[in-house]
């Protein structure tokens, strides 16, 4: 007879514990950005020009890992609501440089503070060492999730269970 949980009890624990961590994060997300009117997607962008600033929407959406096509829609209406600037090279009229408006990076700096402090929270629950060894595990399970997400996507598997389009990144809603 076997001591301790089975395989499955302990794939079903870390899916079951993954699957709540992601959905508590991204209720959190949701409601501080929904308290600045912008969806979670649209918050991203924000904070993304926060740091380091002005940016083409080509590498803004090699930042944020998507394609210049999603990104344009939530450009459009970041721009409606008044919280980014979109303003065309004097060299290549095609380039456009994007920045914060002053509302807009008033948001980004609230939610980034808001979650600043949320973290610091969080990491208080572990102290010294078992707070290292928490950042190096979930930096080793980040890489690791990548990796396997490149191999379904390269894979006959992947293409018969498309990962990314489950897991779609970091723009979903």
């Amino acid at each position: 007879m076997r001591n301790g949980p089975s395989r499955l009890d302990t794939h079903m624990d870390f899916s079951n514990l993954t699957r709540e961590l992601f959905r508590t994060y991204q209720a959190q997300e949701e409601q501080v950005f929904g308290r600045y009117g912008v969806a979670v997607a649209e918050g991203r962008v924000l904070l993304a020009l926060l740091e380091p600033g002005p940016s083409k929407a080509t590498d803004l959406a090699g930042s944020l890992g998507c394609t210049k096509s999603r990104l344009s829609p939530l450009i459009e209406r970041l721009a409606q609501k008044g919280l980014i600037n979109r303003r065309e090279s004097e060299s290549d009229r095609r380039i456009r440089t994007l920045t914060l408006t002053l509302e807009g990076e008033r948001i980004a700096r609230a939610v980034r503070e808001f979650e600043d402090h949320v973290h610091d929270e969080l990491l208080a629950a572990f102290k010294g060492a078992e707070r290292e060894h928490l950042v190096e595990a979930l930096g080793r399970l980040n890489r690791v999730m990548h990796e396997l997400r490149d191999k379904l996507r390269d894979s006959s598997a992947g293409r018969a269970y498309n990962y990314t389009a489950m897991h779609s990144g970091v723009l979903s809603d």
